[in-house]
């Protein structure tokens, strides 16, 4: 019976399977909030702990798939030729392999992140609920916050405290809305309030 698989190809695709592994390095989440500092933990960098703890697990599997794939070919592969086909044959072997693998890694990213989400979402939104809440009021009442409601005739210059309380609330849904992966197309704050609330409420 004609073997139409060798070595040269077992081991073309464990070097590719196992090439996952190092291919790990180019999914690494990284923003430049992460080298900001905080008053509180970085939160970005507890999103990025999460998100690179799970690809780790999934990729690091690949890698231990492939060296047990070699393995196998070492111990109950005596009876397979060592090469069956010239370099040409190899050369288009590896390339499709590698086009096969870099789809692979795309998906496993995509799926390590929805995965990693579950993880990093409700911490993420517990630490911002606070702020979440404040923006929201200062939305609704006009660009005050509470305390400065009870005083509001005795305020010294009431345009510049709203201008500055909406200075706030803007940086605060930016915050979030990264932090989120949402797109940051909406300037009204009601409407950036209202697509963030699901995630509140």
């Amino acid at each position: 019976m004609d073997i139409f698989i060798d070595r040269m190809i077992i081991h073309l695709m464990t070097l590719l399977i196992s090439g996952i592994g190092i291919l790990k390095a180019l999914t690494k989440y990284s923003v430049p909030e992460l080298s900001k500092s905080y008053w509180d933990e970085n939160p970005f960098a507890i999103k990025s702990q999460k998100i690179d703890a799970v690809n780790k697990w999934i990729f690091t599997s690949f890698a231990f798939i492939g060296l047990l794939f070699q393995a196998f070919t070492l111990i109950w592969g005596k009876n397979i030729p060592d090469r069956n086909y010239g370099v040409g044959t190899y050369v288009i072997i590896f390339a499709v392999g590698l086009l096969v693998i870099l789809i692979i890694v795309f998906l496993l990213n995509k799926a390590g992140k929805m995965i990693a989400r579950m993880r990093w979402l409700p911490e993420i939104v517990e630490k911002h609920r606070d702020i979440y809440a404040q923006a929201r009021f200062i939305v609704e009442h006009d660009g005050l916050k509470e305390k400065e409601i009870e005083r509001k005739d005795a305020l010294k210059n009431p345009e510049k405290c709203i201008q500055t309380n909406f200075d706030t609330v803007d940086k605060h849904l930016t915050h979030i809305e990264r932090l989120l992966d949402i797109p940051h197309d909406k300037t009204d704050y009601r409407q950036r309030l209202d697509r963030l609330k699901c995630y509140f409420d």
